[in-house]
């Protein structure tokens, strides 16, 4: 995703933290999978977002 921001120079490292570990998916159900099995967090088209953290905690929570 970082490939796809546009941001001063000045604000380079800060955008590289945050946003180089992001990827963009189709759909909810693909964000969800990648996210848990490749420890990505991802963003839907339609601003939807999943995250490794958040997938662990709904599959521990479902599995009780």
């Amino acid at each position: 995703m970082i490939n796809k921001l546009t941001y001063e120079p000045r604000f380079d490292r800060a955008m590289k933290h945050v946003f180089s570990k992001t990827l963009i998916c189709r759909s909810m159900e693909v964000a969800t999978q990648i996210a848990r099995t490749q420890n990505l967090d991802c963003i839907t088209l339609d601003g939807r977002v999943a995250n490794f953290c958040l997938s662990v905690f709904v599959v521990t929570l479902l599995q009780r």
